[in-house]
């Protein structure tokens, strides 16, 4: 499972495609979370991204449909 799409290869990837052209939507955010990496060992430490005034915002997002194949949901 992808978490996250470049927006420079979204439009063109097969994974993404399909969602790309038809399945797009906004999340509106307060803030997320990315890691940092500190040293060569792969300790990362996590970092919160928010506006300046703290009003939200908009994250951008693609979905897809799928049906479990153990349960059929």
């Amino acid at each position: 499972m992808a978490i996250n799409a470049r927006c420079e290869e979204v439009a063109a990837k097969p994974m993404f495609r399909s969602a790309y052209q038809s399945r797009r939507c906004l999340i509106p955010i307060d803030d997320f979370f990315e890691w940092q990496k500190l040293d060569e060992k792969g300790k990362k430490k996590p970092y919160a991204i928010a506006m300046k005034g703290g009003k939200p915002f908009g994250l951008a997002d693609l979905w897809e449909m799928w049906r479990d194949r153990e349960t059929d949901l």
